[in-house]
């Protein structure tokens, strides 16, 4: 499948979709494949964090964490990321006030925020945190769903 020379931002919960088996990871992958994956400079980490969490309580064998570990090492070459700036975590903190959402989910809002004012276009928001949905449509992010 080709990909669109539209970007889209997705957040961690839909980039860790292509590598631990979900429901909706056929959907998350399908739209990686369509669209310029754009993200926040955290989600790597964030990524590697959750896939230990994953690990340290049995849901994912250590074996299989190392693997999917190496595979994000190699895709990240491939996401553009938006680097963490004054204005972004000051964004951030508005949104925590505003919207009462996780701390990271905020960094990840206001970044895609960041990216649409840049861009200067209406930005899709990839997630599939339903109380991060909610937050992005209230911000006049362009929410594509995973169902």
């Amino acid at each position: 499948m080709k990909r669109e020379s539209k970007a889209a931002y997705f957040d961690t919960s839909v980039l860790l979709k292509r590598y631990v088996q979900e429901e909706e990871t056929d959907r998350a992958v399908a739209l990686m494949k369509r669209h310029i994956v754009v993200t926040a400079a955290i989600a790597p980490l964030e990524s590697i964090s959750a896939l230990r969490r994953l690990e340290a309580t049995g849901l994912l064998e250590a074996k299989s964490c190392s693997t999917i570990l190496k595979r994000i090492q190699n895709d990240r070459q491939t996401w553009d990321l938006v680097g963490l700036s004054i204005e972004i975590l000051q964004s951030a903190e508005r949104i925590l006030q505003d919207l009462n959402v996780r701390c990271l989910d905020a960094i990840h809002l206001a970044s895609a925020c960041a990216l649409r004012s840049r861009l200067n276009r209406p930005l899709s928001f990839i997630t599939a945190d339903m109380q991060q949905r909610k937050a992005a449509s209230q911000l006049n992010l362009e929410v594509l769903s995973l169902e």
